[in-house]
């Protein structure tokens, strides 16, 4: 029998399913040699999804323009010249925003699919080349100074507007990333030339803004307004989380408090992932987990022996972890 090519593992696991129960019924005599040729026929012939091939492809493509844009400005910015640069990008963005409004559907706290497959990449293009075009403004005319929480403040306000008003999970994303720069530029400037993650005050922005990511998902989801966006605020914020509370276990007074959070936050994330039967979240959840309980074996003093021993068997519990997840999350 020859197969088709499939895009995941799952339908190519599912063909052999197949294959295999058919060759049961026909040796079974519950259907006959010329119906089992007839379904081979049609499984061989049946029409299979790009949908992520074309995503894919869509999204590359997106990112290069936008990089082959930024090499044409940096190899012919004498001969071209700044306003017609500047003219160039403005007037893309500008279609780009302008398509959009113009084959927009209504708002609502659903999700709503755009019947034109290329209104979410034409809107990603959009918000790329606002940052290009703020960017180059920034860089050569210096609008905004050294007031750099304006620069990283002014686009997370329109990507959250424009994530929301289109619906668009990945503008929602540049504009969290977007805002946590402003937040983290706000408390430690020097950050833009220094790694201070090591700063409590770095530390504890990172957890009151992850605290507020996990909260207004938490309250957009019970309020049913664009519950599909509760997986980007609780990716960006339980990441965040984690990260910081690591970082205040290695660095800051008081390390066991911020163990008992990173335990707390772990139960947490482990019970929404079995609630939404999600294996990224309770993966995320045994990493940062894995991570602080070593870190605690180690900060004790226990002996060589126990830690040799604890090492062989948290392995084992990770394996068995990734073999019965499944099991965890109860999947069929």
């Amino acid at each position: 029998m020859k197969f088709a090519y499939f895009s995941d593992p799952i339908s190519f696991k599912l063909v052999f399913m197949r294959q295999k129960y058919l060759d049961s019924l026909r040796e079974n005599g519950w259907i006959s040699e010329n119906q089992s040729s007839a379904i081979q026929t049609w499984e061989n012939e049946k029409p299979f999804s790009l949908h992520w091939e074309l995503r894919t492809i869509l999204y590359v493509g997106i990112l290069l323009v936008t990089s082959g844009l930024g090499i044409i400005i940096y190899q012919n910015i004498d001969t071209i010249g700044h306003t017609a640069i500047i003219t160039l990008i403005a007037i893309a963005c500008s279609a780009c925003f302008f398509y959009c409004f113009t084959h927009k559907l209504p708002y609502s706290n659903q999700q709503v699919k755009h019947a034109s497959p290329w209104f979410d990449y034409v809107l990603l293009l959009g918000c790329l080349l606002f940052l290009a075009l703020e960017g180059y403004l920034q860089y050569q005319y210096q609008v905004f100074g050294v007031r750099y929480g304006i620069a990283t403040l002014l686009p997370a306000i329109l990507f959250f507007f424009l994530a929301y008003y289109f619906d668009h999970a990945g503008v929602l994303s540049m504009g969290i990333a977007a805002m946590a720069s402003f937040f983290g530029i706000t408390v430690s400037p020097g950050m833009l030339v220094n790694n201070q993650l090591e700063e409590s005050p770095l530390i504890y922005t990172g957890l009151v803004f992850a605290i507020l990511l996990i909260g207004t998902a938490f309250y957009f989801k019970a309020r049913s307004i664009k519950r599909h966006f509760t997986f980007t605020y609780y990716n960006f914020g339980f990441n965040m989380l984690f990260i910081c509370l690591l970082a205040g276990c290695f660095t800051l007074d008081y390390p066991y408090f911020y163990f008992g959070l990173i335990l707390l936050a772990g139960f947490l994330l482990a019970r929404y992932a079995i609630l939404e039967k999600s294996f990224y979240f309770l993966l995320m959840t045994v990493i940062y987990c894995y991570i602080g309980i070593t870190w605690a074996v180690t900060d004790s003093g226990f002996s060589n022996a126990f830690g040799l021993y604890y090492y062989v068997f948290s392995a084992i519990g990770v394996i068995y972890f990734l073999i019965n997840y499944k099991k965890i999350l109860k999947h069929k």
